[in-house]
């Protein structure tokens, strides 16, 4: 719908205030961070497909399985080498259960109602939230970008997936 595309643009061009303030060249951990917004985007788009051809607990299992067998041989292409630890072993817990099961038990809970093209634009609120944390923590400071920025991908989500009601004649 236009309304539809019009938050997904909005949500695009407060994403573009927000994480490229300066004006400086592309470098290459933009073409990554863009390579995997498209990567991201196929996900969802499958995802959407799997709720609707099977049981969300098995396409959670999939996703949660694929995530963990493409891990593992990527932590070791990169050199990573596993020193076990109670730190180590606390933050795998926590990425395992909160970022990664529970995260995509939520998506595919929420995509068994929401169109892929509309959890595409609430996902986009995500850097947003990464920013709001990272102000609460103390990493960041607050600028006119993050402000700015930060408001357009909320008009944009907010535009995209708020129904308008219709009253009803008296």
């Amino acid at each position: 719908t236009a309304r539809l595309w019009g938050g997904a643009g909005l949500a695009l061009l407060g994403l573009a205030v927000l994480l490229r303030p300066e004006a400086q060249p592309i470098s290459v951990g933009d073409v990554r961070t863009a390579g995997c917004a498209v990567a991201f985007a196929f996900h969802v788009l499958f995802l959407q497909w799997a709720v609707q051809a099977m049981p969300p607990a098995r396409a959670s299992a999939v996703q949660v399985l694929t995530t963990a067998a493409l891990a593992i041989p990527a932590a070791a292409w990169q050199g990573q080498r596993l020193h076990v630890t109670p730190r180590l072993a606390g933050a795998v817990l926590i990425c395992a259960v909160l970022a990664t099961v529970f995260a995509f038990w939520a998506m595919t809970a929420v995509q068994r109602v929401l169109t892929a093209a509309v959890t595409a634009v609430v996902l986009a609120f995500e850097p947003v939230a990464a920013a709001l944390v990272s102000l609460a923590l103390g990493e960041d400071r607050l600028s006119w970008s993050l402000l700015a920025g930060g408001a357009v991908v909320v008009a944009g989500v907010l535009l995209a997936t708020v129904q308008q009601r219709t009253v009803a004649p008296a």
